[in-house]
């Protein structure tokens, strides 16, 4: 299970999975290529990297594909306030995560949690 982020580089993900995660699309037939260079594959008519009937998904998808990059690109020079990211020992108001979590059900779970962060 992974609780918070990488301290360097602030990734989320689990970095002991990503071996066996590429693996299992590898051999699924996908290839980890560029948006760009996707596209110009596509351009080509090659059909290397793709799995089949992908390719025709993505041919359908070239609108999507000409603007994906623009929206998911990730800022980093974003300059934001400074945040205090420290895993505490209990909810700083832990009547207001109460009144949080009870449109969502989680009063069951959330009553021990309460419960350990009082002792």
């Amino acid at each position: 299970m992974h609780v918070g982020s990488n301290p360097t580089d602030h990734s989320t993900h689990d970095a002991d999975e990503r071996p066996r995660v590429i693996t299992e699309l590898r051999a699924a037939g996908y290839s980890f290529v560029t948006v760009d260079a996707l596209v110009a594959a596509l351009d080509a008519g090659s059909d290397d990297g793709f799995p089949a009937g992908a390719r025709a998904k993505l041919e359908a998808a070239r609108e999507y594909l000409s603007v994906a990059p623009a929206v998911s690109r990730v800022v980093t020079d974003l300059p934001l306030p400074a945040f205090d990211d420290a895993v505490r020992a209990a909810p700083a108001d832990p009547a207001r995560l109460v009144e949080l979590s009870a449109p969502w059900g989680l009063g069951s779970p959330l009553a021990p949690f309460l419960a350990a962060c009082s002792r």
